[in-house]
């Protein structure tokens, strides 16, 4: 299967918007899964853009084809991790620096999590399954090989 994934997924040119439409259109006829997070719900995308005409289509495929949830909360995950947490991105193949990646982002999962009990579950999106390693405190790890 094939997954695309946006993190803070906006739309502000036409351009981008039309090049938008067509790669959905497109991964979704071969069933792929479109997963993103955006701060506008799906109907405020490219709102009051030139020709927002051309990307309707577009926005009504997308309440459409995914769910759209609203994960409002008290808590901006975002500041908590600016100050309390090193960042790792592991690019290559040494196994000691993606053990030493896992170990910090397991920390940074548990205080997250802060002491709540963890589970496991499985998450179904789309006829999909996807397994959750953990979820406490409205946070969740996963491992996605």
């Amino acid at each position: 299967g094939r997954l695309l994934c946006f993190d803070e997924f906006n739309v502000t040119d036409v351009g981008d918007a039309v090049i938008l439409k067509n790669l959905f259109e497109a991964m979704w006829a071969e069933g792929a899964v479109v997963v993103a997070t955006s701060n506008r719900h799906p109907t405020e995308l490219y709102k009051n853009g030139i020709q927002r005409d051309l990307f309707i289509p577009c926005i009504k495929q997308i309440q459409e084809k995914c769910g759209v949830l609203d994960l409002d909360s008290s808590v901006d995950f975002r500041l908590l991790m600016t100050c309390s947490s090193q960042m790792f991105l592991v690019t290559g193949e040494d196994p000691d620096e993606a053990h030493m990646a896992d170990m910090e982002l397991d920390k940074t999962f548990q205080s997250l999590a802060k002491g709540m009990k963890l589970r496991g579950m499985n998450l179904v999106t789309q006829g999909r399954t996807f397994r959750v390693k953990a979820t406490a405190g409205g946070v969740a790890s996963f491992d996605l090989q």
